[in-house]
């Protein structure tokens, strides 16, 4: 499981050098980059991003316990398909940090995992 683990963090980062222009002076990117993974790379991308989320999530902050577990049971078409509607509803958020505007996606209002 680990070697999964770092697998889909190795291709994530692969993935964001890929977008090096969008990201700021911190190296953090932008949501903006969201648009420019194919079908194919969207997946791969988030699933690396949820991993290190949770991973990071589950070391000490139990409040997030909850809405961890709602985003968890979320099929991977469910949320991708909440972040590309949210990406498109939200062009003003297009220069925000993507991880931010993720979890704003799959945690939004109306949606499935809001307010928990």
């Amino acid at each position: 499981m680990r070697r999964v683990q770092l697998c889909g963090i190795a291709i994530t980062l692969f993935l964001a050098s890929i977008c090096h222009g969008d990201s700021d002076d911190s190296g953090i990117h932008k949501f903006l980059i969201w648009d420019r993974f194919s079908k194919a790379e969207k997946p791969v991308f988030l699933v690396g991003f949820t991993n290190g989320l949770f991973e990071g999530l589950k070391e000490g902050l139990a409040e997030f316990t909850p809405r961890l577990k709602c985003v968890e049971a979320m099929d991977l078409d469910q949320k991708i398909g909440m972040i590309d509607k949210y990406y498109n509803d939200h062009p003003e958020k297009w220069s925000e940090p993507i991880g931010f505007e993720i979890v704003e996606a799959i945690t939004v209002k109306g949606g499935p995992c809001e307010g928990k």
